[in-house]
């Protein structure tokens, strides 16, 4: 090999091993994903996550309510509908009026 060859080649090396260092770096941020929360608070978690770990906090602390929101639907949902077999709320009734006031009254309880 001549020297033109192992300039090459120690560059791609170099190149390589600053890609790999690079992309380690950028896993240290592992989500949190707890399968019985609802999508929004599953993001809502990851967001404080970021939030609480970064150092700059300048910014606006992150929204929750949508969590909490979609928490109590599923709680009126659950108590007025019942749930099924695998523990899921049972679809709202439409047509029942005495159990879709029961579900309206639960998710004014919240405003």
């Amino acid at each position: 090999m001549n020297k033109k060859h192992i300039i090459i080649t120690a560059i791609i090396v170099i190149v390589l091993v600053v890609m790999a260092i690079s992309l380690t770096c950028c896993m240290s941020f592992k989500p949190i994903w707890i399968e019985k929360l609802p999508d929004e608070c599953n993001m809502c978690l990851n967001t404080f996550e970021m939030y609480y770990n970064s150092k700059e906090k300048s910014g606006v602390a992150p929204a929750y309510d949508y969590c909490i929101k979609k928490l109590h639907r599923i709680n009126c949902q659950t108590e007025v509908f019942g749930t099924d077999e695998k523990g899921k709320p049972n679809p709202v009734l439409y047509d029942d009026p005495k159990l879709y006031r029961n579900y309206s009254q639960c998710l004014a309880e919240l405003k």
